[in-house]
């Protein structure tokens, strides 16, 4: 399962992935494009994400 963003609102980004059944499913949401990119590099196996669950100051905790 790949993670991806996309934009839900006007200054909403929605981190998630789809499901076997083409349902996305909502991991968390940011404030900026920058932000979720970040947080799709971390949990798609990047290292050195500096925006994590601990540091982002727009993480709305959607789990």
């Amino acid at each position: 399962m790949a993670y991806s963003y996309q934009k839900s609102e006007p200054g909403r980004w929605t981190v998630g992935c789809f499901t076997s059944g083409g349902i996305w499913q909502t991991e968390s949401s940011w404030n900026t494009p920058e932000e979720a990119a970040e947080r799709i590099h971390w949990l798609n196996g990047g290292q050195s994400a500096v925006t994590d669950d601990d540091e982002a100051s727009s993480h709305t905790g959607q789990k």
